[in-house]
């Protein structure tokens, strides 16, 4: 084609290709890393251009009947003599139009709100695992009826019990033993015992200062897991590559994603990009998968406590590329400029620009941390004060059992 004036369809996103409307209602670029990239391109051609989007808002995808939607099918029905927007070279794309050189490699991975804290209320079980709580309990157990044996049955096993259970507690051992091999038995009973306590305190008190988080999918292996649970939601953006990837893979907890997200509807509009944030940090029960480029955009922030955790564990690297005409007549221009731009580093500095502008503005949305917020409340500490109060309860039961069963014994013993 060797028309002076070019058509454009863009997708236009927030801080990818960003468009104003003129007033005689025509598009222009006015922002986005990928828009002032296309900005310098179009400029470096020489050409006059007309901006145009897609109506179905998709990149392209291929119907039944043969024909394309989206970007890619406004250049495969000469609608349009470039796209660009975040498209991805694949092999069937190019059957039916033709790509420029690679600007960007996009790795496809997936983002995850971060956990929330775990509640300090029951902070007191957190330091040890449950089978440490067990291997804790038994020993004691075991302890209680060693010394019960080794003191010839002189007191009770529940006296003896109780005896060993308050050295774990810091508190001194009251029956004297009798015995060398005795003593020596105690002696390394009660440094077992001062270890477990210390281990135990040291530990707690650094769940109070530092509350953990729950656990959240680090992988995609994982976060198969937790979809197939029901306990994390995968959101793609519909229509784009990231759904025929998941559609084609052979791996078994990718074709459990895929299969969900079929069956769910999880999809999202790329316009929307403002619901694809508020998703994604507002629960740590919603994953979106989506190139690392997008969803640095899109989710991460400046800030020292970014709420979104983007998972290192990549699937594919999307080739993203300008898709053009078969008969368009500037192919080799174009891919010299394209590479010009790049060596100059050119979209490496508008991706900086626009995320240094998107974290001042998020920044500027975000409360200052009360410092109050850091001080430990009542509420986080009530389940030690409940089992506080459980345990008065049952020694005043105990209490009251002693006086009943000793009432009983002197009327027993006046018959």
């Amino acid at each position: 084609m060797r028309s002076p004036s070019l058509v454009v369809a863009v997708m236009a996103a927030k801080f990818i290709i960003e468009l104003n409307t003129t007033q005689d209602s025509r598009l222009e670029l006015s922002g986005g890393c990928e828009g002032l990239f296309l900005r310098d391109l179009l400029q470096g051609l020489g050409l006059e251009y007309r901006v145009v989007t897609p109506v179905d808002r998709n990149y392209g995808f291929l119907l039944p009947n043969g024909s394309w939607t989206g970007l890619i099918g406004m250049v495969h029905r000469d609608e349009a003599d470039l796209a660009m927007g975040g498209l991805v070279i694949t092999e069937k794309r190019l059957r039916y139009v033709d790509f420029s050189v690679p600007y960007n490699i996009n790795p496809l991975t997936f983002a995850i709100g971060r956990p929330k804290l775990e509640p300090l209320k029951n902070a007191y079980i957190y330091p040890f695992k449950i089978v440490v709580w067990g291997c804790s309990l038994g020993l004691i157990i075991a302890m209680s009826a060693s010394l019960y044996l080794m003191f010839y049955r002189k007191h009770s096993i529940l006296t003896m019990f109780l005896e060993v259970f308050a050295t774990t507690l810091r508190q001194p051992f009251q029956f004297v033993p009798d015995s060398s091999t005795l003593k020596a038995f105690l002696s390394l009973w009660l440094l077992c015992a001062f270890v477990l306590s210390s281990s135990y305190s040291g530990a707690l008190l650094s769940f109070l200062l530092l509350p953990t988080q729950s656990k959240i999918p680090e992988n995609f292996f994982e976060l198969s897991e937790a979809v197939d649970k029901g306990t994390v939601e995968s959101y793609v953006i519909r229509g784009g590559i990231t759904e025929f990837i998941l559609n084609d893979a052979s791996q078994d907890h990718l074709k459990v994603i895929s299969t969900a997200i079929e069956k769910n509807s999880w999809y999202l509009d790329v316009t929307n990009i403002q619901k694809q944030s508020s998703l994604v940090t507002e629960s740590e029960k919603v994953a979106f998968i989506s190139g690392r480029f997008g969803l640095k955009l899109s989710l991460s922030k400046l800030s020292q406590q970014p709420k979104v955790f983007i998972s290192n564990d990549v699937i594919a690297e999307l080739h993203l590329g300008v898709a053009f005409g078969r008969n368009f007549c500037c192919k080799k221009k174009l891919n010299k400029i394209i590479n010009r731009l790049l060596s100059a580093g050119l979209l490496e500095k508008y991706f900086n620009d626009v995320f240094f502008r998107k974290g001042l503005l998020d920044m500027r949305e975000e409360h200052p941390i009360d410092e109050q917020e850091v001080q430990i409340t009542l509420e986080e500490i009530s389940g030690i004060f409940l089992l506080l109060l459980i345990g008065y309860a049952l020694a005043f039961v105990a209490f009251l059992g002693e006086i009943c069963f000793d009432k009983y014994n002197r009327k027993y013993n006046e018959r």
